[in-house]
């Protein structure tokens, strides 16, 4: 997923739509989400209390502020108008744009994500690309999740909605930038999303390169590079966050649990989770049972 140019892409100009004159009415509710296929052209010169998300499927949109800026939306784009942000949007000419959209209320706690997507020629319009094929197929997943518990209505199916919509977009924007400010690499994400579901399988570089079809050294470098951390450092970290889970919730012996994650020996074990940690695993297990009290 990365920030493109596309919505400065050269068009002819025939291909938008003359301006809507007739006001499209405010939506109303904290949530509203839907499909939307075909010629639809939409203008709010005061836009609305909601935010608006949109992801292109098929076809190809365009955005267009009041003193006549366009952006452009093909499929994969990811767009969100602000709340109050005079609104004007629909199909190129000729061409049937597919979307998922959404109306939301932001949760307080959304509204750092939502700075983060990159802005557009338009004051008020984010804009991003989606170009990996399992973030696609992840979002299409979730957005059909949010459209059936949103149907659904009530308060356990609206929440059940809320976290679909929280789903996407914490998708969509923890993957812009790694915490050393690099584009995200959907390669090392997925590498680092195999590490996490297999924390008691030894993996190698190996391995994790021929999955994401680079050289051993150049999927490294890149790892490194992106997440500031090397790969045995990753599948460390991860091994001992498990073992504290298993700790503190089953009954294995610190033994049973150095083995079942792969450390050579309980020792080995022990050493590393304190070393992690601050406590001994036989420490930890008594701190989350409250046998001991915390500093």
């Amino acid at each position: 997923m990365a920030s493109e140019s596309f919505h400065r892409q050269a068009l002819d100009p025939g291909r938008l739509p003359p301006r809507k004159t007739l006001e499209a009415p405010v939506e109303q509710g904290a949530l509203l989400s839907g499909m939307a296929k075909g010629q639809h052209l939409t203008v709010r010169t005061r836009g609305c209390d909601t935010w608006l998300l949109f992801y292109g499927l098929e076809g190809r949109g365009f955005f267009r502020s009041p003193s006549d800026e366009v952006v452009y939306a093909p499929t994969g784009s990811v767009s969100l108008y602000a709340p109050h942000t005079a609104q004007e949007y629909g199909p190129l000419v000729g061409e049937h744009w597919k979307i998922h959209w959404s109306h939301f209320i932001a949760r307080q706690n959304w509204l750092s994500w939502l700075k983060l997507l990159p802005p557009t020629a338009i004051p008020g319009l984010s804009q991003i690309m989606v170009e990996h094929a399992p973030t696609h197929a992840h979002l299409v997943r979730t957005f059909g999740e949010l459209h059936r518990c949103a149907r659904l209505g009530g308060i356990w199916w609206t929440e059940y909605a809320m976290n679909a919509l929280e789903r996407i977009l914490l998708h969509v924007c923890q993957n812009l930038k790694t915490e050393e400010g690099h584009p995200t690499d959907p390669r090392i994400r997925a590498a680092m999303e195999w590490i996490a579901a297999r924390p008691n399988r030894t993996t190698s570089v190996g391995e994790l390169a021929r999955r994401a079809h680079l050289s051993s050294s150049r999927f490294a470098h890149l790892f490194r590079e992106q997440t500031g951390r090397t790969v045995s450092q990753v599948i460390r970290r991860t091994r001992l966050e498990e073992s504290a889970r298993m700790l503190e919730t089953g009954s294995s012996t610190v033994a049973d649990v150095a083995g079942a994650l792969g450390f050579a020996s309980p020792f080995h074990f022990s050493r590393q989770f304190k070393s992690q940690f601050g406590l001994s695993p036989t420490e930890h297990r008594a701190r989350a049972r409250g046998a001991m009290p915390a500093p």
